[in-house]
């Protein structure tokens, strides 16, 4: 039980940091807002809205890669079958997309693809690590 909620707490951790170091990566390369704006709802709101095509690909690259990641991670550290982890940490991540998508409008494709990019690429982390935890390897 223990390394089930050390790996849960690991997951939490290595999703923000991936999440943030990606979204970074993507910021110095398509923009990002200023200091004033991501406390201001209505000026972050306009900068989404002028976001180019490629800052939201780099925006759901952030969830993608982060939610896998963080799976990887936890099946690493709880050494459990389960799906129940990646999971929650996909559903956790669901409800915060949810929750931004209510706060500042998104295109639809990105609202939509955001959906799709936390409970399954956190679940194909997991699987991912159980197969790298087997020692299985492809000649």
């Amino acid at each position: 039980m223990l390394r089930r909620v050390l790996a849960f707490i690991a997951g939490l951790i290595t999703f923000a940091v991936i999440v943030t170091l990606v979204q970074l990566i993507s910021g110095l390369i398509f923009g990002m807002p200023s200091p004033d704006t991501v406390g201001n709802s209505e000026k972050m709101a306009r900068f989404v809205a002028a976001m180019s095509v490629g800052g939201f690909v780099g925006l759901l690259i952030s969830y993608i890669v982060g939610s896998f990641v963080a799976g990887f991670a936890m099946r690493a550290i709880s050494r459990s079958d389960s799906l129940i982890l990646p999971s929650i940490i996909g559903l956790i991540g669901t409800i915060g997309w949810a929750y931004n998508t209510m706060q500042i409008s998104h295109p639809t494709w990105v609202t939509i693809l955001g959906y799709l990019c936390y409970v399954p690429f956190a679940s194909l982390g997991y699987r991912a690590a159980a197969g790298v935890s087997r020692g299985s390897t492809t000649v």
